[in-house]
């Protein structure tokens, strides 16, 4: 911590590095990148509060925005925005009086924000009060309404207004779930299992475990419990070839190797632009004790380099974690809601059959090919499958319940796909759907 802000209060100081964060974020660039710039200007105990009202604002900025400009006394300057949203944030949940906002914000009437932020939703209809209470776009409020009907509907989309679990997945390699529990409450962290996946553990709120000798021995990983059931679908058999061909940082990609005990063949694939993340792929991977893992980064069209070229038809299981819209983790990326269009949408759907194409080359004829997305919407999940497999007759759905058994495959889907939504499940919204050739 400089001694440029020494006599700072710990609450102006997470205040100042949160409205630093909003500020780049206004930017153009991702709160999750601007996190690890900043933070260290913080106490540990105090990082975490910035990074959820940060959070907070982001889900709820098109609202904040409207009734900040209800109370100004005169238009609120460009440079002021971040600030008087992060502000009334905070006024809003009781950490800032209107007195002590008023000292950070000048022509700002304070203590009328509670009921102009009511006011900004009154008289507008159903579906535009839904996107400006929840800092969505209206297009996709009556997309998520009509895909998952009325009720259902409402409820995922309240949901998206809602932080999200903090969760990390055992890693089997090194240890069980009890186990760890016992450690991170040494730590003081409490944990509870999660309710699907046998190797998740929620902790009782965002913590900063980067730093644990466990972590960095690899006993966990953080990762939502949705991701973790994708793996356990994929079901690796054992000595298997396995391919992710999205790999991305690679959450999946770890489990899947602990799934496969550290034996077989695992490869994680990805674009030259993920080139990054793959390198740190390969860290998390060694720190995992995963020694069966190879690294690949292929071009995003064309012929399958090596040694992809020479697995052509020959994989066990081929999963297509697929880019997507991401409107299935909008709670944690919430700087992207204002930004999704439906024309993205399309593009993205029709990126996904490519993507499913080539993937389905490498293939086994008794293999599987998994087609998983973090996406709520009906185009880039059952819509994508539908049109793949009229494509393909030769190739058949296979039932989630024949994998992961019916009490489950009917607890986190139809048992047919998995099916995962924040306001069922806790965890982020996640599709998954595993193809076969027919027998």
């Amino acid at each position: 911590m400089s001694s440029q802000h020494a006599a700072e209060t710990a609450q102006e100081r997470a205040t100042r590095v949160g409205i630093r964060v909003l500020i780049g974020v206004e930017a153009g660039r991702r709160a999750t990148d601007l996190f690890p710039e900043v933070l260290s200007e913080l106490a540990p105990s105090e990082r975490g509060e910035v990074v959820e009202t940060v959070y907070a604002v982001l889900r709820d900025q098109r609202r904040l925005e409207a009734a900040v400009n209800a109370i100004a006394t005169s238009p609120v300057r460009p440079r002021d925005r971040a600030r008087s949203w992060y502000v009334a944030q905070l006024v809003l949940r009781g950490t800032f009086t209107p007195e002590a906002a008023q000292d950070n914000l000048q022509g700002l009437d304070f203590t009328r924000l509670p009921s102009a932020y009511e006011a900004v939703l009154h008289g507008l209809g159903f579906e535009a009060r839904l996107a400006l209470e929840h800092n969505l776009p209206e297009w996709l409020v009556g997309a998520l309404l009509q895909d998952h009907g009325p009720v259902e509907g409402e409820a995922l989309i309240r949901s998206l207004s809602h932080a999200p679990p903090f969760t990390v997945r055992t890693n089997r390699l090194k240890g069980d779930r009890q186990t760890l529990a016992a450690q991170l409450l040494a730590h003081g962290v409490p944990t509870s299992p999660t309710r699907w996946s046998p190797d998740g553990l929620n902790l009782d709120r965002r913590r900063d475990v980067y730093g644990y000798t466990e972590f960095q021995a690899g006993a966990f990983e953080v990762q939502d419990e949705g991701s973790q059931l994708i793996a356990l679908l994929v079901a690796p058999p054992p000595k298997g070839l396995v391919i992710d061909v999205c790999a991305g940082a690679g959450g999946k990609t770890l489990a899947l190797g602990a799934l496969l005990k550290g034996q077989g063949r695992l490869l994680a694939c990805d674009v030259p632009s993920a080139e990054k993340r793959l390198e740190e792929l390969g860290r998390r991977a060694r720190r995992a004790g995963l020694s069966n893992l190879q690294v690949v980064i292929t071009p995003a069209e064309g012929a399958w380099p090596e040694p992809l070229a020479r697995l052509e038809h020959k994989a066990d299981r081929v999963l297509v974690d697929a880019p997507c819209s991401g409107s299935g983790v909008l709670r944690r990326n919430p700087e992207a809601r204002l930004s999704l269009t439906a024309e993205k949408v399309e593009r993205l759907a029709q990126l996904q059959l490519r993507i499913l194409e080539r993937a389905l080359l490498l293939v086994h004829e008794k293999g599987r090919l998994i087609y998983a997305t973090c996406s709520l919407l009906r185009a880039e999940n059952d819509g994508v499958i539908e049109r793949f497999l009229a494509a393909h007759p030769d190739l058949e759905r296979v039932p989630a319940k024949e994998i992961l058994g019916k009490e489950l495959a009917l607890g986190i889907g139809d048992g047919e796909v998995l099916r995962l939504l924040p306001n069922r499940h806790g965890s982020d919204g996640f599709y998954a759907a595993v193809l076969r050739y027919r027998r």
